[in-house]
Parts: C-alpha cells; sequence; structure tokens
C-alpha cells in the first residue's frame, strides 16, 4: 500500500497569512496543481480521477521543460489518488505548491480552476477571491443560545469551525458570572405584595427591574465577547465583510458594541439558525448582492475618474512598470483569465510566451501585494477595459 505524503496529512486552511507565504517563495521550478473539489457524492466520486490526470499533465510539463531530475516532487503525488478518507474531508478546492525546499497543500472553501503550472514561482492568483472585499462574505448567525459562522458567495456557503476560538452560547461566554434565571423570593413576598406589584411600586419591582438590568449586561458583554473573538481569529485573517444575522432586538445592541470594522450595515433580522444551509445561502447572497453591486460600481466609478487624472493605466505594459514603481493602490485583474509570460523586472517589461507556462497576471497580482496594494478579481464583464488587469494609482 502507498504511503501518502505526509504534507497531504497536514493540509493547510487558507487565510491572508497563507498567501503571503506562498507569494514570498521564490525558487524555479515551482510546481502549481489546482482543482475543484466537492463535499459530496456523486461528484466527490470523479475528484481522485480529475487529481490523477493533473499530476500526469504536470509530470508531462515537467519532461517537456527539461527538468526531469525533479519528477521525483510530483510521482509521490500518485499515492494520494486512492485515499479514500483524504478526498471525503475535502472543501470546494484543492491546491498543491511544490518547489525543491517549500511543500504545502491547501483546502480551499472557494472553487479553483483545473490546472497545472511550472514557474519561477507559485500560481496564487486564484487564491485572491477568497480574502478581497468584492463577492465573499461571512455570515454570523447570533442567538442567545446558539453562535454560528459562516463562509460564501453567490455560488454557496460552507460552516467554519469555531469551536475554541468563538464561544458558542451565552452560557458558554460567561458561565458562572451570567445572571441566574431565579429572582430572589423575598422580592415577591410580605405583606401586601399584590397590592405592590398592582400599584408598580414595592420590592417585586425593584427586584425585577434589577434582574432585568443584569441580564442585559450580560448580553452586551456576551456580544462583545462574541465580536472580540470574531474579529480576532476570522475577521482579521480573512479580511472579508461581515453580515449579522441575528432577532432584530439584537442586531442595535451589537452594532453598539462591535469594534469589527468589516460588519455591515446590511443585516437580516430574523432568527434564521434552523434554517438549512442551502436556502440560508440564498436569503444572505439576496441581502448583500445590492451591496456588492454598489462596491463594484463605486470601485469602476474611481478607476474612471482616476483614468481621466492619468492615475490610471489600462494597457498591460503599463500596468506593470505601475506594479513595479510601487504606484499601485488598488489593480483590477479579470478572473479566470491568464496571460502566457512572465514580468522581467530588471528590464520592467513582459516576456511573453506562446506555449509558456507563467501567467503575467499572477505575477502582476503578486507584486503589487508585495508592495501593499491590493488586488481585486472582476469577472470578465465587469471590468472596465479587455487588457486583463487596470491599475488604479497612489501617485
Amino acid at each position: 500500500m502507498a504511503v501518502v505524503p505526509k504534507l497531504f496529512r497536514n493540509s493547510e486552511e487558507l487565510d491572508r497569512s497563507l498567501i503571503y507565504d506562498l507569494i514570498a517563495q521564490k525558487q524555479e521550478p515551482s510546481f502549481t496543481l489546482m482543482m475543484p473539489t466537492h463535499r459530496t457524492p456523486p461528484e466527490r466520486e470523479t475528484d481522485p480521477i480529475q487529481f490523477k490526470n493533473l499530476v500526469s499533465e504536470l509530470e508531462m510539463k515537467i519532461k517537456k521543460a527539461g527538468l526531469e531530475k525533479h519528477l521525483d516532487l510530483i510521482s509521490k503525488l500518485h499515492s494520494v489518488e486512492k485515499d479514500r478518507d483524504f478526498w471525503n474531508h475535502q472543501g470546494a478546492g484543492l491546491a498543491v505548491f511544490i518547489n525543491p525546499s517549500y511543500s504545502k497543500v491547501v483546502s480551499t472553501p472557494i472553487s479553483l480552476p483545473s490546472l497545472t503550472i511550472i514557474s519561477d514561482t507559485f500560481h496564487v492568483k486564484p487564491l485572491y477571491r477568497y480574502y478581497q472585499e468584492s463577492g465573499r462574505f461571512q455570515l454570523l448567525v447570533l442567538g442567545q443560545d446558539h453562535v454560528y459562522l459562516y463562509e460564501g458567495d453567490k455560488y454557496g456557503m460552507e460552516a467554519l469551525d469555531i469551536s475554541g476560538k468563538v464561544p458558542q452560547s451565552m452560557k458558554m461566554a460567561l458561565g458562572g458570572e451570567m445572571t441566574d434565571d431565579d429572582i430572589d423570593s423575598a422580592d415577591f413576598g410580605g405583606v401586601g405584595a399584590s397590592s405592590q406589584v398592582n400599584r408598580g411600586v414595592g420590592p417585586f419591582v425593584h427586584g425585577y427591574t434589577e434582574k432585568s438590568q443584569q441580564k442585559d449586561n450580560d448580553l452586551i458583554r456576551f456580544f462583545r465577547i462574541v465580536d472580540e473573538k470574531v474579529l480576532e481569529h476570522f475577521s482579521t485573517t480573512s479580511g472579508l465583510p461581515l453580515i449579522l444575522a441575528a432577532l432584530p432586538e439584537h442586531h442595535a445592541t451589537f452594532r453598539q458594541v462591535s469594534k469589527n470594522s468589516k460588519l455591515l450595515k446590511t443585516g437580516i433580522e430574523k432568527d434564521v439558525s434552523r434554517v438549512p444551509i442551502d436556502e440560508l445561502g440564498k436569503i444572505v447572497w439576496n441581502a448583500f448582492y445590492l451591496e456588492y453591486e454598489q462596491g463594484v460600481a463605486a470601485l469602476l466609478k474611481r478607476q474612471q475618474l482616476a483614468e481621466s487624472q492619468n492615475l490610471s493605466h489600462t494597457l498591460l505594459d503599463d500596468v506593470v512598470k505601475d506594479a513595479l514603481d510601487g504606484k499601485i493602490e488598488i489593480l483590477l485583474v479579470e478572473e479566470n483569465r491568464i496571460i502566457k509570460g512572465r514580468i522581467l523586472e530588471k528590464e520592467r517589461g513582459i516576456e511573453y510566451h506562446e506555449s509558456g507556462v507563467d501567467d503575467v497576471l499572477d505575477d502582476l497580482s503578486a507584486l503589487v501585494i508585495e508592495k501593499s496594494g491590493r488586488v481585486i478579481l472582476l469577472p470578465a464583464e465587469k471590468m472596465p477595459h479587455s487588457g486583463g488587469a487596470v491599475s488604479i494609482n497612489r501617485y
């Protein structure tokens, strides 16, 4: 029985820090394999077959490029094809990154294109959609006895594992500090208690009011803890917008204590804790869609203004020069497009390939991120120009 490579037993989840780590790896040759995966049968049954074909495809490219001495880095991947346990626990995408001194397997919550690439850097561009502000979101479903966190886009959602990171109920968050549901019997007793209740005065009303205030304070403390933990463990690492789903009376309280800049004004004001995830995904996207469209429209309007002020370039060679000079604040990139070639930094230009394996747009995106710019992937129909990339410059 073949031994499955250790890196597949320790596959990582996608976050910003991992993307930066992948961008930083610059060693030739670097091998990238990506593919969509499926959580449920029957589609899931085809994943090992597709993986096998992609590994074989990458081996052929290695031989064609005269890199046979590196074949052993890839050939060992064939042992994963029959590992049913591995394929039964995948998300929406799988990415494998290998060079002579580095290897990483990444399970992603987003679907990935099917591809194999040999380059002097890893092909990372398809991962940018994970944390960009256009199109993906996180959903916080919040109630006193439940806390759930989801992540998704218009194609669907999946639940995130928050155990050990975010308390999943008020009782879990506050423990023994939570106000007891019972009210001291002395507040009800005494001579004339009934008449005092009817008059709205006396120890009963005082006890009830005090207890009610304590419960309100419990809720505030609970919401504050949830907010802090979601921000620390999820919003900061993903950078995704956060949508709140809770009862109407809880929205104002949570927003009052929240320090999460990713929390959107858009929200769902009802209890959705029992709604099936497929149906919930549609509800959330319908709530988020208008804000997403408005965000894209505002971005395109900004690009038009920048272009009129000579602060935006649309020809790829000019955009590359902007990136090399560190001018780009926002790079708009056409999603799912590959332009064969690579950026030559010393020559300040592009070397195009007719049948190459490098992607100019991937090199360009990595360069912008390294210089603290933002990369936003847009579908072809929303791109303001057809060159593949458009810059919005700082100066």
